[in-house]
């Protein structure tokens, strides 16, 4: 049976609860949102020898100054080029132990489902709250045919411009028979949005100022948020 509960909050912590001294994505940043009770919102991609790591980016050049890409290396290279800041998910796992809910986005790369493969394989083993989303329909889809028993929703980019994109996107959501959509903040106002409220979770993405986060906390069931502790959380 699926636990629902990890989308019953209302404030997630983007890629943990990170700042200007303490990286994304990293051990820090999600023991700072573990100790504050924060949900979690993390990424995963896969390395060259098949690890599914915790990182955001296709390239390491943004935080690393390195400008070669995350699936050209392997984890004991990628963990010393990043100075052991970028972690396995089973070690991130092993740290939030259920502690706080987990969502996870799953970046991909490859055509290929090596990514879903293996992630599934760790998150089978984990006992704590989860769900997982993707911009990418092919993986959900999969998701949906291997792991229905998952929490699973399908993460919107702000490019819905015409009646035929809102088409596409009733279609694909319908197909993929979500428990929630993770959209552009931007798109909470939007008529065709609050349709799917009806139905499904609406959780949105990303609230980095008060102002924001005041203007849309009551259009959506969650907000994904950085900068916490200046929005003036409730």
């Amino acid at each position: 049976m699926k636990d629902l509960s990890v989308l019953d909050y209302k404030i997630y912590a983007h890629r943990g609860f990170h700042s200007e001294i303490v990286t994304e994505n990293t051990k820090e940043a999600f023991k700072i949102a573990i100790e504050r009770n924060y949900p979690i919102e993390l990424d995963v991609r896969l390395t060259k020898d098949k690890t599914v790591i915790v990182f955001h980016d296709r390239n390491l050049k943004r935080l690393y100054d390195i400008n070669e890409k995350v699936k050209d290396y392997k984890y004991k290279k990628l963990s010393k080029a990043s100075s052991k800041e970028i972690s396995k998910l089973t070690d991130i796992l092993n740290l939030i132990n259920g502690k706080v809910p987990v969502i996870i986005e799953v970046k991909k790369d490859r055509r290929d489902y090596k990514l879903e493969k293996e992630l599934v394989k760790i998150l089978d083993k984990y006992n704590g709250s989860f769900a997982v989303k993707s911009f990418n329909k092919k993986t959900m889809l999969w998701f949906k045919r291997n792991r229905e028993d998952y929490v699973r929703g399908l993460l919107v980019h702000n490019n819905i411009k015409t009646i035929f994109d809102r088409y596409r996107l009733y279609r694909t959501i319908n197909k993929l028979d979500l428990d929630f959509i993770s959209v552009n903040y931007r798109l909470l106002n939007k008529r065709y949005i609050r349709r799917y409220s009806k139905n499904m979770k609406v959780l949105a993405w990303t609230i980095k100022n008060s102002e924001v986060y005041s203007k849309y906390k009551n259009l959506c069931d969650g907000l994904i948020c950085e900068n916490i502790d200046q929005l003036g959380c409730d």
